[in-house]
């Protein structure tokens, strides 16, 4: 009943704020610090996000990040505008985006044309010219995330942490190019109708960043089966890519450093996020899970082979 009168809350707010008219309104999941809301009128659908970790500076980024896709044509979720034509709202005086509904399913095992057309996706993305508003980094290197690696939690992970981000040496891929990435193309975050790919969503961590990290994550996110790099996805995310946007020699040497990077970065939010920030929370292992996929990047030896992912498909 408490969730009942919450829910009828937040649509009369929104129905209020957006002037539109709401039939339904449910609770549809919540997310990593936020919760989702759908709701529907006579004619149309949406997605209510009420955000509660982020500011109100970092949800209009949010927002103007997708009016530019939108701008530019990119086949993702558009916003709605509020009846002020503001991109965003408050909603239970926290920060809210209101999105239309795409219909699509979430795919958890793609298969390799699929994730042949999510790597041409991202490419077409990386085409997009990068707006000056974004951040300049990803969202993983914020502080409260390496203040973990000293909360004492699992002593062992932590210093293991610090060492395999000293070797990898981030910064020395820097001058790599650069562009606006989605930073976490992972299953969840994809929708297919059938084996079409509808949208690439969820641009909350996009960013100015080297357009590489984005293969790589991508690579971590949806080329991984039971902890192991699959190949043949390997190979076909690449192959869609590269049918859009060549990858260089160099940008093609740094995918496995920066693979390794990106599952190490993905494993220290969920320490954060599951055993510091929530501790007893049921993924409080889930890092383990991360940590041993980044730990198989690691272990691949350099194969001496024009191609510089033929060391990823072994």
């Amino acid at each position: 009943m408490l969730q009942d009168q919450c829910i009828e809350g937040i649509s009369r707010q929104a129905g209020s704020i957006y002037a539109i008219a709401i039939v339904e309104a449910r609770l549809v999941g919540r997310g990593s610090g936020n919760w989702n809301y759908f709701l529907e009128t006579d004619g149309d659908a949406f997605v209510l996000s009420v955000i509660e970790e982020q500011s109100a500076e970092e949800v209009e980024v949010m927002a103007r990040t997708l009016n530019w896709l939108e701008l530019y044509e990119y086949p993702t979720t558009t916003l709605q505008k509020t009846a002020e034509k503001a991109l965003t709202a408050v909603i239970d005086e926290k920060p809210a985006l209101l999105r239309r509904f795409i219909r699509g399913n979430v795919c958890w095992a793609p298969d390799e044309e699929q994730v042949r057309q999510v790597g041409a996706s991202i490419a077409s993305l990386h085409a997009v010219p990068c707006p000056s508003f974004l951040p300049q980094d990803i969202y993983y290197t914020q502080d409260r995330f390496r203040q973990a690696l000293e909360s004492g939690h699992d002593r062992q992970y932590e210093e293991w942490v610090v060492r395999s981000l000293d070797r990898i040496d981030i910064g020395s891929y820097a001058s790599l190019p650069k562009g606006l990435i989605h930073a976490d193309v992972f299953p969840d975050n994809v929708l297919f109708n059938g084996g079409d790919l509808t949208a690439i969503i969820d641009f909350e961590l996009a960013c100015n960043y080297v357009l590489a990290f984005d293969v790589a994550m991508a690579i971590v996110g949806m080329c991984v089966t039971d902890g192991i790099p699959c190949s043949r996805r390997i190979d076909s995310l690449v192959a869609g890519y590269e049918s859009v946007r060549v990858l260089s020699n160099e940008e093609k040497a740094s995918i496995k450093p920066l693979a390794e990077y990106a599952a190490i970065m993905t494993s220290l939010w969920r320490y954060w996020r599951y055993r510091c920030h929530e501790p007893g929370h049921f993924k409080q292992h889930a890092y383990q899970e991360m940590a041993a996929v980044a730990q198989r990047f690691a272990s691949i030896e350099l194969n001496p082979t024009p191609d510089a992912l033929a060391l990823l498909r072994r």
